[in-house]
């Protein structure tokens, strides 16, 4: 991430401790710093920024959208999406004071629709590694005489992650980092070469977007490809899809250690609610969840009717997954069908969370939904009627996005 020169960033997890911080000037990587790569998806952190450089002035519309667009373009560049929530207010308040936002990142989706023959494809959709042997020839001989395409290739190739778009001045920093350094113009002369062997765009930055190489093909494979490595690759895919058919079980928790919870929560794409059996027979509940599966992936893009539904139905959510845990840790929710009922009982629970036996522990330990369900309560959060609320939702009529 591009940082206003003279400024400092930092991000802190739900509970407030800090997590990953910025040197002043310094370029960010927030999708490595905060460790996305290797924890489950979505993840909620807060996010703030400030800058002593005179010329940014106040938190004006123009300075907070651009720390937006830096957020975006970072973590775009490294296959993540991101719904940002500004917690300070636009106003003429300095930039040398802090300004905060709520960040929701996910993995980046393939969502599939139809063209006009109604054959399935794929937005944002990256060519395999049998689509790339057309070019192959090319980009083996780009490959063993340029060796600045073979230190982005070989980069692409140690990542976790495929790419989406990656951003010029990012990847120079990173070579720099694997100790590899070359000049801006050997970087863009070598994705030029890259675009020749079919491998993406180079798109030559305007306004406020950088300079970018749009890949077409899984960034993954491309050392693989130039090396003849592709066998092993298409393993590699088909691996991961049977890993993705894998369903998550939700299931009851016994003798609870933090371990044990932090485990089943991120098995359970911190989600429970979604897969707890006894909360998903529940009418209300299941028509709940499909109203928030469909309003979920359109979040973030400027549709005044879908943030206003958002912002009622991620509480919901929230109170659902929190009701499902203390389901999983032996505590009963009785009546089971009502849900005015479901929630006094829980508020009752939580309000007795540092003396229950099977979660004093937890609380103790700082785990975040423990922590943000006393929070909710304490803040006197109103929920909606659900059944009312879901209704509405299905009934919607979205735009083509």
């Amino acid at each position: 991430m591009e940082t206003p020169p003279k400024s400092k960033i930092k991000c802190f997890n739900l509970c407030g401790k800090l997590i990953a911080q910025s040197d002043q000037g310094d370029m960010v990587d927030l999708a490595g710093q905060l460790g996305l790569n290797n924890c489950s998806l979505p993840e909620i952190v807060i996010l703030s920024a400030k800058t002593s450089d005179k010329t940014w002035g106040f938190w004006d519309e123009k300075n907070v959208g651009k720390i937006e667009q830096y957020i975006k373009d970072d973590l775009i560049e490294d296959g993540f999406v991101v719904n940002i929530k500004r917690l300070s207010k636009v106003s003429l308040i300095p930039c040398a004071i802090e300004f905060f936002w709520k960040l929701e990142i996910s993995e980046e989706t393939y969502i599939e629709e139809k063209t006009e023959k109604d054959k399935p494809t794929k937005r944002f959709n990256m060519a395999s590694t049998k689509e790339l042997l057309c070019n192959q020839e090319n980009l083996k001989a780009a490959y063993s005489q340029n060796q600045v395409l073979r230190a982005i290739c070989d980069h692409m190739a140690a990542r976790n992650r495929n790419q989406k778009e990656t951003n010029i001045d990012r990847i120079i920093c990173n070579l720099k980092k694997d100790g590899a350094t070359f000049k801006r113009s050997e970087v863009i002369a070598a994705f030029r070469e890259l675009k020749e062997a079919g491998c993406g765009e180079y798109v030559k930055g305007r306004y406020s977007r950088p300079s970018r190489f749009v890949w077409k093909v899984k960034s993954l494979n491309v050392s693989g490809s130039a090396k003849d490595k592709i066998e092993n690759y298409e393993k590699n895919e088909e691996d991961d899809d049977l890993e993705k058919k894998k369903q998550p079980v939700w299931r009851k928790l016994n003798n609870v250690t933090v371990e044990d919870y932090e485990e089943w929560l991120m098995n359970l794409n911190y989600e429970p609610y979604i897969y707890d059996p006894l909360l998903q027979s529940i009418d209300w509940i299941n028509t709940l969840t499909k109203a928030i599966k469909k309003i979920k992936p359109l979040v973030g893009k400027a549709d005044y009717a879908v943030e206003f539904y958002w912002q009622e139905l991620s509480r919901w959510e929230f109170i659902l997954n929190s009701i499902s845990i203390a389901r999983a840790i032996d505590f009963n929710l009785n009546p089971p069908y009502k849900w005015r009922g479901i929630i006094q009982t829980f508020k009752f629970w939580v309000d007795n969370l540092r003396s229950h036996n099977n979660t004093r522990a937890l609380y103790d330990s700082g785990t975040d939904f423990f922590y943000d369900m006393v929070v909710f309560f304490v803040s006197r959060n109103q929920l909606s009627d659900p059944m009312q609320l879901s209704k509405q939702v299905l009934e919607y009529k979205c735009k083509d996005k």
